[in-house]
């Protein structure tokens, strides 16, 4: 077994296992230290998350809105044919 798979829990009480623990603590940890290093540059956490999203934003837009306006556009159409008859 890999030693950096995910350990069950040995305890009932436990909801995820330690490495899993351990895995998100550190996390958080890199989180916390990025948002106090740009805190002294005047940036906030919203600023941090904004610039992680946008490009995962874009590439959705640029994969999705085509159709999506598309199919919009279309339904409008056809209400205004709808209309006409």
């Amino acid at each position: 077994m890999p030693t950096n798979a995910a350990q069950p829990a040995h305890d009932d009480d436990d909801i995820i296992a330690e490495t899993t623990a351990k895995a998100a603590s550190q996390a958080f940890q890199t989180l916390s230290q990025s948002v106090r290093v740009s805190a002294g540059e005047g940036r906030t956490l919203e600023d941090i998350v904004t610039e992680l999203l946008r490009p995962l934003v874009k590439e959705w837009l640029d994969a999705n809105l085509p159709a999506i306006v598309e199919e919009k556009v279309e339904d409008e159409v056809q209400r205004l044919a709808r209309r006409r008859r």
